[in-house]
């Protein structure tokens, strides 16, 4: 049974924060709040985690998953930003926006939907930035196809029976998935359109 713990998301609790970040290295999958929808965590680097992760979402693993990381130093770690990437880090991050960039190390296949890219954001929620400090897979806490969970609530009825804990802290702030752009290619490609509306992207892209 899911054990759910209440967490204010301007000033949370570093002892919650640290329990969820130990479930999550220890291989569990863990609900949290962001700064778009409910998430679900789990260790990037964990094969068996992300394929539970994979199997409880009944997600595509050729799709591949984000990574939600604290701080640009971490995410330096992972991918290689170009200058565009690296402008549109500075005005939106910490924000809605998944960049798409080639990776820089070796993560599972599970992760990259077995190519050399790798999805990565820094969220504006103090909860989920503070559980990044060590990288995790953020993807929205619901089955694939499923509406995104607003509450801790909603993604606990979806996928309460798979998680071992669960972080609530009210609804949560925007509501829909993060927008993703592609910048891997010789063009960047817009693949969803979440808070961050494409008009917005367009003035760094053309």
């Amino acid at each position: 049974m899911v054990q759910i713990l209440k967490i204010n998301p301007t000033h949370p609790d570093s002892t919650v924060i640290r329990k969820a970040q130990n479930y999550i290295t220890e291989g569990k999958l863990v609900i949290f709040p962001t700064d778009t929808v409910y998430g679900l965590g789990a260790d990037p680097f964990n094969e068996n985690a992300v394929i539970n992760l994979l199997k409880v979402k009944g997600r595509d693993p050729n799709k591949g998953l984000p990574v939600l990381v604290a701080t640009m130093d971490i995410a330096n770690e992972f991918v290689e930003f170009s200058p565009l990437a690296k402008s549109l880090a500075s005005q939106f991050w910490p924000g809605a926006l998944t960049l798409v960039l080639p990776l820089k190390k070796s993560m599972l296949n599970q992760v990259t939907g077995n190519r050399k890219t790798l999805g990565i954001r820094i969220p504006n929620h103090k909860v989920a930035r503070q559980l990044a400090e060590i990288p995790i897979i953020g993807t929205s806490a619901n089955i694939s196809g499923q509406k995104s969970p607003l509450t801790a609530e909603d993604a606990i009825k979806q996928i309460g029976k798979s998680v071992e804990l669960a972080l609530d802290c009210g609804s949560a702030n925007e509501g829909l998935p993060s927008t993703i752009i592609d910048l891997t290619g010789r063009t960047p490609r817009l693949l969803r359109e979440g808070p961050i509306k494409f008009a917005k992207l367009d003035p760094f892209l053309f």
